[in-house]
């Protein structure tokens, strides 16, 4: 039996700027108007327990979680807006057996989501009261069907129960799924593989007011249909001592796909009726001489509202990330450097054209064992991300409209330049 804990508490103050004042009012504003956050403070507490090696099972895992948010907002500074007390409460019973070929997992999961009414705008209540959980039941096969071919198959069923409260009013939305997936993986050599998977998903809607109206760049609508959508997936793989490379091709058909969409009063969460969204990932990793590694990830992404005949919103088209590491006896070094292509093809009135842009990262990882056998176990890494400070919006970051309580003129930024040293210990 392994038992396990983890801790949380972080404490940040953010403000960027523009706010809910003026839809003409942005980034280059000046009367220098701030939204700002002061504080967002979380705090996190997870325990669990592994258990190996049962009569009926391989494997047990079980945990259980609690986090909370709590935060004041400063739209401007006539407004102080506090979100308190929102929590989230939840759980996993996991089972993993082997039967003959057949390599099982089974179990439920659980998340309670519970916002109190602690939402207000200069001293007076704001929002609504609200309560999501969400039960799951799950099973799955990875099946051995011949040393060269691996079937898998899964099933899971979904209960999500919803309430919101306000003056007295009480308000119960429910929704139940049953979504799984069939796939396969044929090696035709030891290091070269193919595999094919489709799969039926869902996504239920959120009745919550996270934040006052007139804050949040989305609206809740608590109205809205559960999400549907089917997906095909292709993917081929290389692997052998020295180099692993993939590539995968996707297509996602959505029925009632939540997005955010202008309602006329500002972005709000509405369901498109159909819509699609396919592309290609690929990542890989490749042993050089000289102890060096280079490795690459990236994606392309293509949206459609077929509905209404526009783009997606939110959809970065193109981005990728290309390394290099050199590892010493002490530890390593890596260089990183991260891109993202702009985005011109936009919803009209929900969102606005970026710019390309990269940026660079440096991080070096110290293993203490090679200092103090005693230390075997423990490693700082130094790290400095974005190292240029370099400008650059996100082109899958919620932006704003000229109506919207956010701006069209500032989308939100990528974080400067980021210093850190970590420590961690493995035991």
């Amino acid at each position: 039996i392994r038992y396990y804990s983890q801790g949380r508490y972080a404490k940040v103050v953010n403000e960027d700027p523009s706010g809910y004042l003026n839809g003409s009012l942005g980034s280059d504003s000046p009367a220098g108007l701030y939204t700002k956050q002061d504080p967002l403070t979380e705090f996190y507490l997870r325990g669990g327990a592994e258990v190996y090696n049962l009569s009926f099972a391989e494997k047990i895992d079980a945990f259980v979680y609690w986090r909370r948010y709590d935060t004041d907002l400063y739209p401007n500074p006539a407004v102080h807006a506090e979100v308190k007390d929102s929590n989230y409460i939840g759980g996993r019973l996991a089972f993993e057996s082997k039967v003959d070929a057949h390599n099982l997992g089974y179990g439920l999961d659980t998340t309670n989501t519970i916002t109190l009414k602690r939402n207000r705008t200069n001293g007076n209540p704001s929002g609504r009261s609200t309560t999501q959980s969400e039960v799951g039941i799950f099973f799955k096969d990875d099946y051995t069907a011949t040393e060269d071919l691996i079937l898998s198959g899964s099933v899971r069923g979904d209960m999500v129960y919803s309430t919101a409260k306000n003056n007295g009013t009480k308000d119960t939305y429910s929704t139940q799924a049953i979504t799984g997936s069939v796939g396969a993986v044929y090696f035709f050599t030891p290091e070269f593989s193919s595999g094919l998977n489709l799969s039926r998903n869902f996504l239920a809607p959120w009745v919550g007011y996270t934040v006052p109206l007139g804050v949040s760049p989305v609206q809740p609508n608590p109205n809205i249909k559960p999400e549907y959508s089917h997906t095909a997936e292709l993917s081929l793989r290389y692997e052998d001592d020295l180099n692993t490379a993939s590539i995968a091709g996707y297509y996602t058909q959505y029925k009632d796909k939540i997005a955010a969409a202008n309602s006329g009063s500002g972005l709000q969460w509405q369901n498109l009726g159909k819509s699609y969204i396919q592309g290609l990932e690929w990542q890989g990793a490749h042993k050089l001489p000289y102890s060096f590694t280079l490795a690459y990830l990236g994606g392309a992404t293509y949206g459609q509202d077929q509905t209404n005949d526009v783009p997606l919103s939110y959809i970065a088209p193109l981005y990728g990330r290309l390394s290099l590491t050199y590892e010493t006896s002490w530890g390593y070094v890596k260089v990183q450097e991260r891109a993202y292509k702009g985005k011109t093809r936009i919803a009209e009135g929900v969102e606005k054209k970026t710019k390309s842009y990269a940026m660079s990262d440096v991080y070096v990882g110290v293993d203490l064992g090679n200092f103090n056998n005693e230390m075997k176990d423990m490693e700082l890494t130094f790290g400095v991300e974005n190292l240029f400070d370099q400008k650059g919006r996100n082109p899958a970051t919620l932006t704003g409209n000229a109506t919207g309580p956010y701006t069209n003129t500032n989308p939100l930024l990528e974080p400067g330049i980021n210093a850190f040293v970590k420590y961690s210990y493995n035991y």
